[in-house]
């Protein structure tokens, strides 16, 4: 259970076009990103620590029908330093990046990072066609504390259910503009900098 040695940019592991690929129990700390999926369908990504890197612990791009859960992706930020410069810059622990659709994020922690959780419907929806997004996921149990920006980002996306999780400590609790149907149940959130939730437009 090493830690996986990165000496360039990029990813400890990244999978393109999987079905039913599992990740478990593994460790990527201090490079870019922990893993990346790429187009992958009903895939687990279990039981790993993907923290202290400086863009994203957990990163999904066109993926759907999976399940994240119970990992560790906490201070995975950029572009912060301490009562000196306070911003996020996109960095997450996990992040779902353009039509992610489908999946399930349980029970991980992303703590003290950019965004604990970051959902994006991605460029094809806001710049190209107009459809897409990262539709119909459900998020319940994380803990999101501490985020330099959004302990949940989830914009310009349908039908998202967001559930006992903890946000608090952050910049806004839950950001979720041009968002709808959206679902926020029994989240915890508390001492935020500007707002508890913001859904604008």
């Amino acid at each position: 259970h090493d830690a996986l040695p990165i000496s360039k940019y990029g990813a400890g592991i990244s999978l393109n076009d999987c079905d039913g690929a599992t990740v478990r129990r593994c460790l990527v700390r201090n490079g870019q990103n922990g893993v990346l999926l790429t187009r992958c369908t009903k895939s687990f990504v279990y039981d790993n620590d993907f923290s202290f890197n400086s863009g994203w612990g957990i990163a999904l791009y066109r993926t759907t029908h999976s399940q994240v859960s119970h990992n560790r992706c906490d201070f995975c930020v950029r572009g912060y330093s301490h009562g000196v410069y306070y911003r996020g810059q996109d960095s997450a622990g996990i992040l779902a990046f353009e039509q992610c659709s489908h999946n399930v994020f349980v029970r991980n922690s992303a703590t003290h990072s950019g965004d604990g959780f970051f959902l994006y419907a991605g460029h094809e929806t806001t710049q190209r066609t107009g459809k897409g997004g990262c539709n119909h996921n459900r998020v319940f149990g994380n803990d999101f504390r501490f985020a330099v920006a959004n302990g949940i980002e989830a914009t310009f996306s349908e039908g998202n259910v967001f559930e006992q999780n903890d946000c608090s400590g952050a910049d806004h609790g839950i950001w979720a503009g041009y968002s709808y149907d959206s679902e926020f149940r029994f989240n915890r959130i508390h001492d935020c900098m500007t707002a508890g939730i913001s859904v604008e437009h």
